[in-house]
């Protein structure tokens, strides 16, 4: 990993965190694939300023931070995740030479073209699950949200939320918290526990669902990743979606990228009426940060029209934080990077990781506890 040089001086802990502070901040990261270089740079300062994560969550590239960082994995190994041939693979084409020069110059669009007719995304994902799978494991095993319980802490029970787009029935999906809504969770907990799926519990299906399927779900970013695919739990009695017991296969349902519902998902751990024990940061990344006037996108087709739906949608609205939730965010500028720029040169990734240092100091030697309690945290 690249060394950052960027002065702390400016930052004070006990205007950070207050006198009675615990070392510990929450943190929830935004969405955006390859730019996620810049979050794990934030995430640097942080780490230099001796503070511990408490709870974190994430939105498709977002995701990928937060569940590498709440499986504590270090800095530098997320370092090789994003920046290495790991992601870059992601777009490998069966029948065509697996060149790494060659991929990340994206050579295979025409090829590609059948995945994305017939399984709406010109990249299967299977590929990236299994990266996932590689790197989010427990003593020989798939790392599940059993293994990132917040010990002795009622809510949230887990370290990690996840956000994902279950666009079939038109919902974000939080997770582990909605997974009882899905058929497949309640299987793979029946058979992880060899128990009748009567006396499962809501918390046994959550438990149980390995983390790196979650990141998958929520990195499906439209016509890119194939869609993930589950089916609704229904009641074998009512026909309707049972949340509470397993029941038979309802409809197919697809899920997407969690960008869909909400990219930066800030909101994921506020407790209305009660007083939080740390701050909760936020981490977006601003393509607009730097910039004097917006880019302007053509539209003279219809994969343009496509396009520019896609990249509106995923996040526009989320750019525009309230007071409360922007006081309390860092932005980081991206530099021009596209989310699926696997293929990013050494030089522009360590750039991206040094930018995102520094803009995470800057929003940190302004950032007052004291100061964010008395202005927007609401009364019981």
């Amino acid at each position: 990993m690249p060394q950052i040089d960027a002065s702390l001086a400016g930052v004070s802990l006990i205007k950070l965190l207050g006198p009675e502070a615990k070392g510990k901040v929450d943190a929830v990261f935004e969405g955006g694939g390859v730019k996620a270089i810049a979050q794990l740079g934030a995430a640097h300062s942080i780490k230099r300023l001796g503070l511990e994560w408490g709870v974190l969550g994430g939105a498709s590239g977002g995701a990928i931070v937060a569940s590498l960082l709440a499986a504590k994995k270090s800095l530098e190994e997320i370092w090789d995740i994003l920046s290495g041939d790991q992601l870059s693979s992601l777009v490998t084409v069966g029948y065509l030479p697996q060149i790494p020069f060659l991929q990340r110059r994206i050579y295979f669009y025409l090829p590609l073209l059948p995945n994305l007719l017939f399984n709406k995304g010109f990249v299967s994902g299977d590929r990236f699950l299994q990266i996932m799978r590689e790197n989010l494991i427990r003593e020989g095993r798939d790392l599940r949200f059993e293994d990132l319980l917040n010990q002795g802490v009622i809510t949230p029970r887990y370290r990690l939320k996840i956000l994902a787009t279950d666009i079939s029935r038109g919902v974000p999906v939080v997770l582990p918290d909605d997974l009882p809504c899905y058929w497949e969770a309640w299987d793979n907990a029946a058979r992880l526990l060899d128990k009748d799926p009567s006396q499962l519990t809501c918390q046994d299906v959550q438990d149980k669902w390995p983390v790196a399927d979650a990141v998958r779900m929520s990195m499906s970013y439209p016509f890119f990743f194939k869609p993930y695919s589950l089916h609704l739990n229904y009641s074998l009695k009512d026909k309707v979606l049972d949340t509470q017991a397993m029941g038979r296969k309802g409809p197919r349902v697809s899920i997407l990228d969690g960008g869909v519902s909400s990219n930066f998902p800030i909101w994921l751990f506020d407790r209305m009426g009660r007083e939080p024990r740390w701050p909760t940061f936020g981490f977006l990344l601003d393509e607009q940060k730097s910039r004097s006037r917006l880019p302007v996108r053509r539209v003279n087709d219809l994969i343009d029209l496509a396009k520019g739906v896609v990249l509106t949608g995923i996040g526009a609205m989320d750019k525009r934080l309230s007071d409360h939730d922007n006081y309390r965010t860092a932005r980081l500028r991206t530099r021009g990077v596209k989310t699926t720029d696997f293929g990013l040169s050494g030089e522009r990734q360590e750039e991206l990781l040094k930018s995102g240092a520094e803009d995470a100091i800057q929003f940190l030697e302004c950032f007052s506890w004291a100061h964010y309690k008395n202005r927007f945290r609401r009364p019981d």
